[in-house]
């Protein structure tokens, strides 16, 4: 059964920006679903209702995500509308087996499983779900270690990013940054997210703070030229314009080059880092 509304209004004030401002004392989806479970206990702790408001897709994504893991499948955005503003009003977001194969001869799991939800825009740029099917035409899959080969499920939540982040940072090996996330889910099995996707995110994490020392290592060397004024540096570019070598001497290194002609380095990175 399948229930429709052509309009709504949130409470919260109006955005210009496509999304809607969280409301100052608003309770949000996920809140209200963790609160009526604690009341009264259901088979899922996340209970979609019709007509449950968000302030953002990237929030009912979530929050249908949390439901799958729970029941077995993975999700992913499918058809969509714009008005005549050319702004998106209508998502519909899907079972990961909707669908039909894009070749016959290939392996999927696409079996035009009709599962999905539906959800349009509110007067003030929130979204809400008009529609909400839930039967499956295939097997739903039971523990953890199968629930992670959905694409959906593959997703590192940014508290877990900023956590893998830190241990990183302090040069920890991508393997032991897996154990120690497996030891926050009280086991292996029960981490929401695969080896090979940590080895993603920690990619990722890496380029990042690579374009990022570039930008710290030219502000220390400002700093330093301003309390130094025999501070000697200078970067050699590559033909994409990126930095290839980079060679800096203090003013004290110099003036002691001058005097012993000799110099003595240590390097404090050794072995720390690739």
């Amino acid at each position: 059964m399948t229930t429709e509304f052509s309009s709504m209004q949130s409470p919260c004030w109006k955005s210009t920006n496509g999304t809607l401002p969280p409301c100052a004392g608003g309770t949000t989806a996920l809140e209200k679903a963790l609160r009526g479970y604690a009341n009264e206990k259901t088979p899922t702790v996340i209970v979609h209702v019709v007509g449950s408001t968000f302030d953002s897709l990237g929030e009912a994504y979530d929050f249908y995500n949390l439901y799958l893991w729970e029941k077995g499948f993975g999700i992913r955005y499918s058809k969509s509308r714009l008005n005549v503003e050319r702004t998106k009003c209508m998502q519909e977001i899907v079972c990961g087996c909707s669908g039909v194969p894009k070749r016959s001869n290939t392996r999927t799991c696409r079996c035009r499983c009709p599962a999905m939800i539906r959800l349009l825009r509110t007067n003030d740029n929130g979204w809400y779900i008009s529609e909400h099917r839930a039967s499956h035409n295939h097997s739903l899959t039971e523990n953890c270690s199968e629930k992670l080969y959905w694409p959906s499920h593959r997703h590192i939540d940014i508290y877990t990013r900023d956590v893998v982040k830190q241990l990183r940072e302090n040069n920890i090996s991508i393997g032991k940054v897996y154990n120690i996330i497996g030891s926050f889910f009280s086991a292996m099995s029960n981490v929401p997210f695969s080896k090979r996707a940590l080895r993603g995110l920690c990619g990722q994490i890496s380029r990042e703070q690579v374009d990022d020392d570039v930008r710290k290592t030219m502000e220390v060397f400002a700093e330093l030229g301003a309390k130094d004024s025999g501070l000697y540096y200078r970067v050699q570019p590559d033909e994409d314009n990126r930095i290839r070598n980079l060679l800096w001497s203090t003013g004290a290194s110099r003036s002691q080059y001058h005097f012993f002609g000799d110099a003595i380095t240590f390097d404090t990175t050794y072995r720390t880092n690739m």
